[in-house]
């Protein structure tokens, strides 16, 4: 996964993801390709939110908030 940093807009998708192991987000043009993360790749104008990937509650056995 190849993450751009900086605010500006991809030409044709970006992606937000989530570490499974600390939750930090993470942004940047082009494709989800770790399956290991919570990750989504869009094609519209800042589509790239936080609200895309779901956070886990370790208090909760790693159930999604």
């Amino acid at each position: 996964m190849k993450m751009v940093k900086g605010a500006r807009v991809c030409k044709s998708k970006c992606f937000v993801s989530r570490d499974s192991i600390n939750g930090q987000l993470n942004f940047g043009c082009g494709e989800c390709n770790d399956p290991k993360l919570d990750c989504k790749t869009c094609s519209e104008k800042y589509c790239n939110e936080e609200r895309l990937v779901p956070k886990h509650c370790w208090i909760n056995d790693k159930e999604i908030c």
